[in-house]
């Protein structure tokens, strides 16, 4: 129910730019405390999966931190909504939205991938990325709130964002439950 609902306001967002503030603004404090436990530095490669039509993530780790950003999503109005967003912020150079499957991409030459809390199922993207990636890749999932985890469909992971750090990614216990995570991830609110 709420990524469809997502999907619809991001898809209005991009025709009201002053929705799209009021948005943003709902994500400035996640995201501050994201790029900040992430560690992005200039040079790196990011891949954004589930992209939206809008892709405030994309677009904020892209100015924040200088690096380059591939930003995937399923569904092709999200793509092509999400491309015209990234220009009109001038990001054209730096954001490249693309039709992608998070459940099939190869996360190889990625040093950070980023997994957004509508990508559905979040475990089978898990499952494709984790023994395919670097073991110096960060791989980071934002996760709905465990009393909100239901409203995101039956396969969605909960607990909070969930930060696999580098070699330690292939044996995180990643679920629906935040036990055995401690060592493997870090949980940001």
């Amino acid at each position: 129910m709420i990524p469809r609902l997502t999907c619809w306001f991001e898809s209005l967002c991009t025709r009201l730019p002053w929705l799209a503030a009021i948005y943003k603004l709902y994500y400035r404090r996640l995201l501050n405390r994201e790029v900040a436990l992430a560690q992005i530095k200039p040079l790196h490669r990011v891949l954004c999966i589930g992209a939206g039509p809008l892709p405030v993530t994309a677009m904020e780790i892209a100015r924040r931190c200088g690096a380059r950003v591939t930003a995937i999503d399923i569904c092709p109005r999200a793509v092509r909504l999400g491309r015209k967003a990234v220009a009109k912020q001038g990001l054209d150079g730096q954001v490249d939205i693309r039709y992608g499957d998070g459940r099939k991409i190869c996360p190889r030459g990625y040093d950070f991938i980023h997994i957004a809390r509508q990508v559905c199922p979040q475990q089978c993207v898990l499952d494709n990325i984790l023994p395919s990636a670097s073991s110096a890749t960060r791989i980071m999932v934002r996760t709905p709130h465990p009393c909100l985890a239901d409203l995101y469909g039956k396969q969605a992971l909960s607990g909070g964002t969930l930060l696999l750090k580098g070699e330690r990614h292939e044996k995180a216990g990643v679920g629906s439950n935040r036990r055995g995570l401690d060592r493997s991830a870090a949980v940001v609110g």
